[in-house]
């Protein structure tokens, strides 16, 4: 990409090596911790280095200009215990992008150093390499001198460590944001983006209720990548022969990238809420990718798939806000990620509250004190728990739904506080009498 001229009056001077064939730096690196990116202004170069968690796979992407290359998006994470997304593009999602994805497929979770790596904002804060970028997986000390530390930080702790994620699975959602276990109650107890406050993010335990198909479940979406990294991912209009139209970036296409959108009702152990998912979540809650999906319209496979996915458990991390609609604001609130329970996790968390109940205190406190909380309906949180455990219960509020759980065995229901009281967690596994 770049080339040195010599003129004739160029000089050439071998340069002493000063304490041997190591001491003089391969890279000039200013490390930017990737705590301090969200703070950096958008189009900036940084350097980062971290541990590699998660690696996507290749995606071909059609360029606005028409000419097709690759990307493969990667996430890092570095002793600051943040987390971003980097983008990797053409060359580079090919080459260093394939190496690091066989190794993290082989349980080895490589450093991560990258030289000139461009600050953007998409699903919150994240990095994107350019040609000029340098890529360097499990660089040795003499060219990266904190690959050591970064390494052992990773195997001793880091690895086990949750962390703060500026760059938020697609789907919605926004960078660094913390997020609160909560029941579906507390949703509208606590009125979150009731009066436009928000967006709030929180996660719940959750299992689905129902999916709506009637309007589909997924959508042709435009696949042209604009100029800022982005996919356009408008829905399409059918030609009629075989080709389909962008109207926003005026271009036929003859594949569209189908993307989910459609809404569920997901049910805890204190109410019901209805939500809508896009994608990302979508691909993991229904468990085929929208174009796999898409295929199996008008076959008995379809309703098979849709059965097979509900009444699972999650983990959902959701979006609450206001959304405008037909020109009034309503709230809504989408799936931004959903994960499979770790049972072996979450009886460590049942433990731990029920720990925190007998010392009177609230396992999921809520976001700030509500006036009447002493007065009423408290939370309407539940604790449901298995294996003929008792149950928390919060006046005016169901506590326990038999589709959380089996049969318990002869556990009894009390209220833990006047008026209400608390609860959280709600019944995993077993049933909660």
């Amino acid at each position: 990409d770049y080339e040195i001229g010599l003129e004739a009056t160029a000089l050439v001077e071998e340069c002493a090596e000063d304490g041997g064939s190591n001491s003089i730096a391969q890279v000039n690196w200013r490390i930017t911790a990737i705590a301090d990116v969200q703070n950096r202004e958008l189009g900036t170069l940084v350097d980062v280095a971290g541990v590699v968690e998660t690696v996507d796979p290749l995606v071909p992407i059609m360029l606005k200009n028409g000419t097709e290359t690759t990307k493969r998006s990667i996430t890092i994470k570095d002793p600051s215990s943040y987390s971003i997304e980097v983008t990797l593009w053409g060359k580079q999602a090919t080459d260093a992008g394939t190496q690091i994805e066989q190794m993290v497929t082989a349980g080895n979770h490589p450093v991560l150093a990258v030289k000139d790596v461009k600050v953007g904002e998409f699903s919150g804060r994240n990095l994107s390499t350019l040609q000029s970028s340098q890529l360097f997986v499990d660089p040795l000390p003499d060219v990266l001198p904190q690959a050591l530390d970064i390494r052992q930080w990773y195997d001793v702790s880091g690895k086990n460590e949750t962390g703060t994620a500026l760059t938020m699975p697609r789907g919605g959602g926004g960078g660094g944001r913390s997020t609160r276990r909560i029941s579906l109650a507390q949703i509208d107890d606590e009125g979150l983006a009731d009066d436009g406050n928000g967006p709030h993010y929180v996660e719940s335990r959750v299992r689905i209720h129902g999916i709506s198909d009637d309007r589909g479940l997924m959508y042709p979406g435009c696949p042209t990548i604009t100029e800022g990294g982005k996919q356009c991912n408008k829905k399409l209009t059918d030609e009629g022969n075989g080709q389909w139209r962008c109207e926003r970036c005026m271009q036929v296409h003859e594949c569209p990238s189908w993307r989910y959108l459609f809404n569920l009702k997901i049910l805890d152990h204190t109410t019901t809420h209805h939500v809508s998912t896009f994608t990302e979540a979508g691909e993991t809650l229904i468990g085929l990718k929208a174009e796999e999906m898409n295929n199996l319209k008008d076959t008995d496979a379809w309703e098979v798939t849709l059965k097979n996915a509900q009444m699972k458990m999650w983990n959902m991390k959701l979006k609450v806000f206001q959304d405008s609609w037909n020109g009034e604001m309503r709230k809504k609130t989408t799936v931004v990620e959903a994960r499979p329970v770790d049972f072996a996790v979450a009886s460590r968390e049942l433990i731990d509250g029920i720990a925190k109940l007998k010392e009177d205190k609230n396992p999921f406190p809520p976001m700030e004190p509500k006036p009447d909380a002493a007065s009423g309906g408290g939370m309407g949180m539940g604790m449901g728990m298995g294996m003929g455990g008792h149950q928390q219960h919060a006046a005016g509020r169901r506590s326990y739904d038999p589709a959380m759980g089996g049969d318990g065995g002869g556990g009894k229901r009390q209220n833990v506080m006047p008026g209400g009281g608390y609860g959280g967690y709600g019944g995993f596994g077993g049933g909660g009498g």
